[in-house]
């Protein structure tokens, strides 16, 4: 599920935040065709001012865990409850250093039925916000170092998924947590707000292509 996003937005307001932070030239970032896990993306995030971007990595490897493979998406319903994950949804400020909540920008994602690619998007053709968890050591640890090498490893992140709904239900059963943009700044800055949205996601109208 969401194993694929395109990142062809034509949006002011975010090549401002993402030129704002230095990320380099914003277009390289929102001019892709299509992302895959283990690419370096740029992530929305809420700082003490400000919603800001910054460059992290789509996967997290499972190395430190003792386990195979690499997570890319996360179940929406159970997050709240998961080790890796918790710290992103409590109240305490400090738990935001291992994880916090983040948002992945995208014109639209992929999936397959039947070995046809299907191309999903917003149904007025708007950015789509999806809700993601940020991790910090030791993920992070294993990942190749990006920019000035004076930085911290970078971070690595998950999609956040839950049940299919609507449009995207006949194509799979499952699609990522879609953040209405006036929704945003609570997702990011609100952890009751984010927990309630975890099981209660609201519903966009989208198109399968």
């Amino acid at each position: 599920m969401c194993g694929r996003y395109q990142a062809w937005v034509e949006d002011d307001a975010l090549v401002e935040i993402l030129e704002m932070e230095k990320q380099g030239a914003a277009e390289r970032y929102l001019r892709q065709a299509e992302v895959f896990p283990g690419t370096v993306q740029p992530l929305l995030y809420g700082s003490l001012v400000r919603v800001r971007a910054h460059l992290s990595l789509w996967g997290v490897s499972l190395a430190p865990w003792g386990k195979k493979g690499t997570l890319i998406n996360a179940r929406a319903e159970t997050a709240a409850e998961k080790t890796l994950f918790r710290p992103a949804f409590e109240r305490d400020p400090s738990s935001q250093t291992k994880a916090r909540r983040a948002a992945v920008v995208t014109s639209g994602y992929f999936e397959w039925q039947n070995g046809r690619k299907h191309h999903i998007t917003d149904a007025d053709g708007v950015p789509l916000f999806l809700g993601a968890v940020e991790l910090d050591e030791p993920a992070a640890s294993s990942a190749p170092n990006i920019g000035d090498p004076e930085e911290a490893p970078p971070r690595r992140h998950v999609i956040l998924t839950t049940p299919a709904a609507g449009a995207p239900a006949l194509i799979h059963d499952r699609m990522p947590l879609f953040l209405p943009r006036d929704r945003l700044d609570a997702w990011l800055y609100d952890p009751d707000f984010a927990r309630y949205m975890l099981n209660h996601p609201f519903p966009l109208e989208m198109k399968v292509g």
